[in-house]
């Protein structure tokens, strides 16, 4: 069988706060997540469960992931979801999204 592979070495405190923060909020939804990779004070993950390929996964990405590892680790350059989504198909979700949710 093949050796399982490591998770990445995070920042002191950041996988404390994806377990207590991130990880309930994800859960709520029937999802989680995978951290992929950090390097170059770039986080990577993917989300799995019920998160992973929803239409609305670039939102929960960037207000229930990125957001509060952003505002604790302001070292981190960037959070990223690696999806599963074309980029067109991304891109086409944030437009209607943001349609549906701009102020009236």
């Amino acid at each position: 069988m093949g050796e399982k592979s490591r998770p990445p070495q995070l920042p002191e405190g950041m996988m404390q706060l994806i377990d207590e923060q991130v990880r309930p909020a994800l859960r709520a939804h029937g999802g989680d997540l995978t951290i992929t990779e950090f390097s170059g004070g770039v986080l990577r993950f993917k989300l799995t469960g019920g998160c992973r390929g929803c239409p609305s996964a670039w939102l929960t990405a960037e207000e229930i992931v990125k957001a509060p590892l952003t505002a604790r680790f302001p070292e981190l350059k960037d959070v990223v979801a690696d999806t599963d989504l074309d980029d067109d198909l991304i891109s086409m979700a944030k437009e209607i999204l943001s349609q549906k949710h701009a102020p009236r």
